[in-house]
Formats: C-alpha cells, sequence, structure tokens
C-alpha cells in the first residue's frame, strides 16, 4: 500500500469505470489472471490506493500455492480449517463400476490441486450398502439411484424418515426446516391427482436441494434409443418410457 491512512475500501474484479466510481480510499482488486495489472493500474491512476485480495482455493493461483512465486511450497497453508487442520476426507463408492470409479479419480485429482486430502477407496457393494444404512462410517459416497418419471418411488431418500436419507436418515422429526418443507410438499403432492399441482410440489422440492446441497448431481449418462416408427404412442424421455402400456404397433 502506498497510503497507511486507508480507511475505507472496496473489493472489486472489474477496472475502473464512470458507473463505478466508489468514493473510497482504496480499491481491494481480486482475480489473479492476465488482466490484473491493467486493472490495478485503472483504479490507481484516478487516486485509489490499490490493494490486491486473493487467495488459493480457486483461480490462477497455482503459483503462490506451488512455490513457483517465492520459491517456497504453500500447500500445507492450503483449505485448512479455523484451528489449522488440513481439510481431510474419505471418498468410496462400490467397486467394479468403472464409470463412478473413474468419476470419484477425476474429483480426487481436482480436490487434491486444491490442497484438499482425499483418501479414496472403492469398496464391495454389500459394504458399501452396510455403510449407509448400517455404520454410517463414511464421509462422501459416489453412488446411483434409480431414476422414473414417477418422482414419488424416491421418496424413501427425499423423506426425512426414509432410511435411503443419506445425509440425516430415519429421522423421528425433521432435523431442519427445509427438510419439513420437503416432508410436507412430497405428503401434498400424494394427496393429489393435479399434475400441474403436483410438478409445481416437487419443482420446489428440487430448488430446495439445489439450495441446500445435501447431495451433489454429477452426471447423467447418455443414451441412444432405436425404435421402429411403426410403434404408436412411444414416448422418449431420460429416464426410458413413460407408460409402456400405451405402446402399440401400427400397420
Amino acid at each position: 500500500m502506498d497510503r497507511t491512512d486507508a480507511r475505507t475500501t472496496f473489493q472489486t474484479f472489474a477496472p475502473w469505470s464512470p458507473r463505478t466510481h466508489v468514493p473510497a480510499d482504496a480499491a481491494m482488486v481480486y482475480g489473479i489472471d492476465p488482466t490484473l495489472p491493467e486493472r490495478m493500474r485503472s483504479w490507481r491512476e484516478r487516486g485509489y490506493d490499490v490493494q490486491v485480495m486473493t487467495g488459493v482455493s480457486w483461480g490462477q493461483y497455482q503459483d503462490y500455492l506451488y512455490g513457483r512465486f517465492d520459491g517456497k511450497n504453500h500447500e500445507d497453508e492450503a483449505q485448512t480449517d479455523r484451528d489449522g487442520n488440513r481439510v481431510a476426507f474419505s471418498l468410496t463408492t462400490n467397486s467394479g463400476n468403472k464409470v463412478r470409479e473413474r468419476i470419484c479419480s477425476i474429483l480426487k485429482e481436482d480436490w487434491t490441486k486444491l490442497g484438499i486430502q482425499v483418501n479414496y477407496r472403492p469398496v464391495e457393494f454389500t459394504t458399501l450398502v452396510e455403510k449407509l444404512n448400517q455404520t454410517f462410517d463414511w464421509d462422501v459416497v459416489m453412488i446411483g439411484f434409480t431414476a422414473s418419471p414417477e418422482p414419488h418411488l424416491r421418496a424413501n431418500l427425499l423423506l426425512s424418515s426414509g432410511n435411503l436419507h443419506l445425509w440425516n436418515p430415519a429421522q423421528e422429526t425433521p432435523a431442519s426446516p427445509w427438510e419439513a418443507e420437503i416432508d410436507a410438499l412430497v405428503d401434498r403432492a400424494t394427496r393429489t391427482l393435479d399434475e400441474a399441482e403436483r410438478v409445481a410440489h416437487y419443482r420446489r422440492v428440487q430448488e430446495i436441494l439445489h439450495e441446500q446441497l445435501p447431495m451433489l448431481q454429477m452426471v447423467h449418462e447418455r443414451r441412444f434409443v432405436a425404435f421402429d416408427r411403426r410403434l404408436d404412442g412411444f414416448v422418449r424421455t431420460v429416464w426410458g418410457q413413460q407408460r409402456p402400456e400405451l405402446v402399440r404397433f401400427t400397420e
């Protein structure tokens, strides 16, 4: 800093412009990339003291993290808790499932680059189920659930009382307000035959899961379906055939 009396500051990724001319002593410029010097210069030329905000958990900060900046490795500073302990957790999936094993390898590789210690070990499917339903001895699990056009078939996962409600299973009462809201939405969706009303309830469920992130949905496989054009009533969806009882052969 050129000044020692800066009392007011703000953070920005953008260069100076008339629209962002803030009456403050210092501009805290963040985001290390090739444009940083020019962005800093634009604020300094307008009389601002220029500060830089940086980190190592995201962005192009590898030069600092791996010591290319000052010759000292800083990986031990990355992703620690408030007491300075390095963040670490276990990751597992069922062995033999090549897609899940590959996804876990990619996740471990990316998280390790961020300085997070990931202990990855696939296990037999029966052992994985035991961890999920009985011992609860797991941190992060990569697993899949059977999809269907009917969302109520996933009620055992959505309801707080469900034994597949993985993040906090078989609750006697909902542990959080958002879980209680999901319980109520699923209950209302089962009590009506109005399709639009049911869609609205389950869309709200999806919104809550997206906001709270008790689980992360990773990928959905790409499928190619071939069918005879003489089939009438065949409806293609990402889950497969929606109502097989309506399919008929026509001449």
